[in-house]
């Protein structure tokens, strides 16, 4: 199989409502490139390309005001083909079957760079809090948030612990 070249041409942004809020579990995605597995925020705005069948592909992560607003969404466009869906992977695959007329699919994860070692770091870079995810019993927890204090009665512990199940 030939490998595909991904190319990151915008970082994108973070937003501190979205990545570190109540739908935050939405805008973090663990890496599975190393041994370390640590999650990476899907930034707004991040946009990639890839060449596929001698067409350019672009991916973009949008926000759809007409839907849920604290979901991502994922932009797919070649020439005037474009399309806008819920995970990465429906969006390429829409797109190059709007083009080629044909069931291949291609990997969403694969197009956003998203599993490639240097555009991981690149979307990773001032990140001043990782997202963090537990599990407990059959109950998975998601901590997008901690606080501290100068209260040693509390071991220091303070507001700002935010997390969701």
């Amino acid at each position: 199989m030939t490998k595909l070249s991904v190319t990151l041409i915008e970082n994108g942004i973070l937003d501190k409502n979205l990545h570190y809020g109540a739908y935050s579990r939405y805008w973090w995605r663990l890496s599975n490139i190393s041994k370390k597995k640590i999650y990476f925020p899907i930034r707004i705005g991040q946009k990639t390309k890839i060449s596929l069948n001698e067409r350019e592909f672009f991916m973009t992560v949008v926000i759809n005001y007409s839907k849920n607003s604290f979901l991502p969404r994922f932009y797919c466009e070649c020439g005037s083909f474009s399309s806008i869906k819920q995970d990465p992977t429906t969006a390429i695959s829409t797109v190059y079957k709007e083009i080629f007329n044909n069931q291949t699919r291609y990997s969403g994860n694969l197009v956003l760079g998203w599993t490639n070692e240097s555009i991981i770091e690149q979307l990773s870079l001032d990140v001043l809090f990782v997202s963090i995810s537990l599990s407990l019993g059959e109950y998975k927890i998601f901590v997008f948030g901690v606080g501290s204090s100068s209260n040693s009665e509390w071991n220091n512990g303070g507001p700002g612990y935010k997390s969701s199940l």
